[in-house]
């Protein structure tokens, strides 16, 4: 694989990445691979220099105001199956230690179904990390690049998922089901947290074929979300937000 432009060159480079597992849970990295790059912001996303990294460890405080009830929901959430909610949770959504299939049963995203939805727009950044050919246009360099983004499943988005899904040997309808967010977070690295324990947020890197970028599992719901610099944006079915 080409070397990155983006965070994951950092962290390819470090001797602390190795295949996420279980085991990898709560690691701490001798500094932040926002740090020092140029393409990344100068502080970890909603955190001042100096403070432990977007939260990965949930504190006591936080751990003691769940209480009982997010024990309960612990204990409903990790014996569903699959691992994964559909559209009707209303958040692309996973659970449990093995990551890698928590979105093999999401909802369909494409120009006619959830066509303008934050779902749409996380969709969009999968698209721009991994380099998918785009339509081209004039100036247009012919890739998927972050001017694209507008959480509006359109004819370029739906080009663009064309070719990423012949890339991955997957039928290219242009239609992103389970098979398709399948594939996609097979190319989740885990960055920080315990995908084992319900109540841990974490924090994972997702690793295209041209850029990078990070992704957010949230405790108790296992609601996902991605960053943007300093922002965090919901993965909802429902709403648009980003643009």
């Amino acid at each position: 694989m080409a070397p990155r432009t983006e965070a994951g060159a950092i962290l390819k480079s470090s001797r602390f990445h190795r295949p996420a597992t279980a085991l990898t849970i709560g690691v701490r990295k001798p500094r932040s691979p926002f740090r020092g790059h140029p393409s990344e912001p100068e502080e970890i996303p909603g955190n001042p220099r100096g403070k432990n990294p977007m939260n990965f460890r949930m504190t006591r405080a936080r751990l003691a105001a769940a209480g009982m009830g997010a024990a309960v929901v612990a204990t409903l959430t990790v014996s569903a199956s699959p691992a994964s909610a559909s559209a009707s949770w209303g958040y692309v959504r996973g659970v449990g230690a093995e990551f890698r299939n928590d979105w093999a049963a999401e909802g369909t995203v494409s120009a006619s179904s959830y066509a303008r939805s934050n779902v749409a727009c996380f969709w969009q950044y999968i698209l721009w990390a991994e380099g998918a050919d785009e339509l081209g246009a004039g100036s247009d360099t012919g890739v998927y690049d972050k001017s694209d983004i507008d959480g509006i499943f359109g004819a370029n988005t739906t080009h663009a998922t064309k070719n990423l899904q012949a890339r991955w040997g997957l039928d290219d309808d242009g239609l992103v089901g389970p098979n398709t967010f399948s594939k996609a977070d097979d190319n989740l690295v885990l960055y920080s947290g315990n995908t084992s324990n319900v109540n841990s947020e974490v924090i994972f890197h997702y690793e295209g074929d041209a850029h990078s970028f990070y992704v957010r599992r949230a405790p108790t719901s296992g609601n996902y979300g991605w960053y943007e610099g300093q922002t965090l944006y919901h993965a909802s079915y429902n709403t648009r937000t980003c643009s």
